[in-house]
């Protein structure tokens, strides 16, 4: 009788382990399969086009904040090759599209903006901060993470 129950048991536990494992296996197949549209998609985009583009932003003899046209441009060319994960991973696109969004805005609303002393230093630290957001959302999706934000980024349009 122990024995009938201790085998029915074994079969249980059997069963269920091999249901998790697959699943498993079929998560991280999906994983390595999106993981090539990441590289894809985004390479040349974090690797070259965004640092190029970034290093064109600065003040000009008035202190005004000029040249940020690359980066807004380069940062358009990203949500637009970011559209494959509107349908395939929502709430990736959607955190990912709101993020490039706000660098963006906050791009063209302070172009042509006079800045003086440290307040330069307020604006060359917070487009380094929405890019280093934008790179962990990508990077985080590539790795197959959820997007957790720690700290909601705050924009100043001044």
């Amino acid at each position: 009788m122990w024995s009938d129950f201790l085998s029915i048991v074994a079969i249980i536990i059997s069963i269920v382990v091999a249901i998790v494992e697959y699943i498993k296996e079929v998560r991280l197949s999906r994983i390595n399969l999106e993981s090539e549209y990441y590289k894809d998609i985004y390479k040349n985009h974090l690797v070259y086009e965004i640092p190029t583009a970034r290093k064109y932003i600065k003040f000009d003899l008035y202190n005004k904040l000029i040249d940020a046209d690359k980066l807004i441009n380069e940062l358009q060319k990203l949500r637009q090759d970011s559209l494959y994960f509107q349908y395939n991973n929502p709430e990736f696109y959607k955190q990912l599209k709101e993020t490039i969004q706000n660098l963006e805005d906050y791009l063209v609303t302070n172009t042509g903006k006079e800045f003086i002393g440290e307040e330069q230093t307020i604006v060359y630290n917070t487009i380094k901060d929405n890019i280093n957001e934008i790179y962990r959302i990508i990077s985080n999706g590539y790795l197959g993470k959820k997007n957790i934000r720690f700290k909601k980024l705050k924009i100043k349009f001044e």
